[in-house]
């Protein structure tokens, strides 16, 4: 590679690195709109790790902690400590994690194509990874799955690299089996990769027999800690939680859905927090690109290049175990179908090089980028601006503002309702939004740790602090010096129980919708 073309590539890889950065980075606290239990506990436990040393439930640098009894991997809370010392305890400084290791996945991607076809073909696929759907939101948002990719994609690159130079096998091997802390997902799809991997490459392995054996020495020593857990009774509570399907012709069908053109191209999921209804993982045209290049491969790849096909086959299985289509489960995925997809645009852009004089050369790039374009732009209109109002009530929109009214005014007793249920239980409300916004000291916390078992807190009050997690309707006698946060449809119950009350404080959105209100009640009888 010539010094020219060499300056124009990091260039080009630049704009491509600065746009997937404000993509990604800008607004970050804002949008998605609210946050939610998962993003407030991972940053609560980071705080905790920072200041003391150990998790909310007294865990020296857990390598899980209980979270909401699912116990989770703790990588992403660890990535979340420079940032909240940086930042602060809040939005921003939880997130931010995810969105720079987004950014750095889009550099892995150009890597990765740059080896296995052509430093232009991997600015492309950079590019589609760095303006797609899937892999934005889930970089603006603080799910542990968020590092996944990245890793992955990281170890993979490494595992490239080691022909050239076989001790990047040892480095390869820390990576992947670092991937295998970030998600409860990472436990199949990993391990089933780095089999094919030996397997497809096996010559290599042996080759370098010396590095292969200090390779699997050092992925073990990551690993067996890990699957010491995974086989623990706490390390099968999420497979418990979520349930592991057992009939194959379920999972062949859970599996197939994952391929759905509607699901990956039109509509997308239904969960409004991991998805914007109508939004596809992928743009419309992507149909055709990502397509082209998967037969492309099939015909024609090399054993790198086919090897990509192996990844895309994998990326489905561990969310199929489980259900149909969800974009969290499989967010591994993401990367290898921009791969896939931006090279399928250097595909279609050289047959055209090919067929068509220069000038008609020229129209067809800027129709065919004014059409990719204008997908791009009603993504970025839709998501920027329809979609936070859209999604507040699923990413837990309010409970900032009612917790930090409740700070800002001298209530001696602040109760919340145990009543009403959502996509996070009352008590995983409590328990995660409550001590990320007062910033409560871990040291209290884990003096005193609150269960986070969704039956035990219908019938129990919690209480941290001032804050108190209740029952309005199985109380018989409610606290008259306390404030209520209650949801609007809940006004009734108190109705009911012969109280008035009266409105102090309500949160509402641009659009007049109420999502929270703050009151004070008195005993008419």
């Amino acid at each position: 590679m010539n010094y020219i073309y060499s300056r124009k590539i990091i260039f080009s890889l630049s704009i491509i690195i600065l746009i997937a950065a404000l993509l990604r980075i800008t607004f970050l606290s804002e949008v998605p709109g609210g946050f939610n239990c998962d993003e407030a506990l991972n940053g609560y436990e980071a705080y905790s790790i920072l200041e003391t040393s150990r998790d909310r439930y007294g865990k020296l640098l857990p390598l899980f902690t209980r979270a909401f009894n699912s116990y989770r991997p703790t990588l992403y809370i660890f990535a979340a400590i420079p940032s909240v010392k940086i930042f602060g305890l809040n939005e921003f400084g939880v997130r931010f994690p995810s969105a720079f290791f987004g950014v750095l996945t889009v550099w892995m991607v150009f890597l990765i194509v740059k080896h296995v076809f052509s430093p232009k073909w991997a600015l492309i696929s950079a590019f589609m990874l760095a303006i797609n759907p899937w892999h934005i939101h889930f970089s603006r948002s603080a799910y542990e799955a968020s590092l996944l990719p990245f890793l992955f994609c990281l170890g993979y690159w490494l595992f490239l690299k080691s022909f050239k130079k076989p001790t990047y096998l040892i480095f390869s091997a820390i990576f992947f089996s670092m991937s295998l802390n970030t998600y409860h997902a990472a436990r199949v799809f990993v391990p089933l990769f780095l089999m094919g991997l030996i397997i497809i490459y096996k010559k290599h392995i042996i080759d370098n027999f010396k590095q292969s054996i200090a390779a699997f020495i050092a992925f073990n020593t990551i690993f067996i800690p890990i699957f010491k857990f995974w086989i623990s009774p706490q390390g099968m509570a999420r497979a418990s939680q979520v349930g592991i399907e057992t009939s194959l012709s379920k999972i062949i069908i859970n599996y197939i859905s994952f391929f759905n053109p509607k699901y990956l191209f039109w509509d997308g999921f239904e969960d409004l927090s991991l998805n914007p209804v109508g939004i596809g993982c992928f743009y419309y045209f992507e149909f055709v690109t990502i397509g082209l290049c998967a037969l492309f491969l099939a015909k024609r790849g090399n054993k790198n290049q086919k090897t990509l096909l192996f990844w895309l086959f994998l990326y489905p299985i561990p969310a199929a175990l489980v259900d149909t289509v969800n974009p969290l489960r499989t967010l591994a995925g993401a990367p290898i179908f921009a791969i896939l997809s931006g090279c399928g645009v250097a595909i279609i852009k050289n047959y055209l090089e090919a067929i068509l004089n220069r000038s008609a050369f020229k129209l067809a790039c800027i129709f065919l980028v004014s059409f990719m374009m204008s997908g791009f732009t009603y993504f970025f209109t839709h998501y920027y601006t329809n979609y936070p109002p859209e999604a507040l009530f699923s990413w837990k929109y309010g409970l900032r503002e009612a917790i930090q009214y409740a700070e800002n005014h001298s209530y001696s007793c602040v109760i919340m309702s145990s009543d009403r249920n959502s996509n996070c239980y009352a008590i995983h409300d409590f328990i995660s939004h409550v001590p990320f916004y007062t910033q409560y000291p871990p040291e209290k916390y884990q003096r005193s740790p609150i269960s986070p078992l969704v039956g035990d807190s219908q019938a129990n009050i919690y209480s941290l602090g001032k804050y108190s997690l209740a029952s309005i309707e199985n109380q018989t006698k409610l606290n008259e010096r306390c404030l209520y946060i209650i949801r609007p449809d809940e006004l009734i119950t108190l109705d009911s129980k012969g109280y008035a009350w009266k409105e102090v404080y309500a949160i509402e959105d641009n659009r007049n919708i109420t999502y929270f209100k703050l009151v004070e009640i008195y005993d008419l009888s």
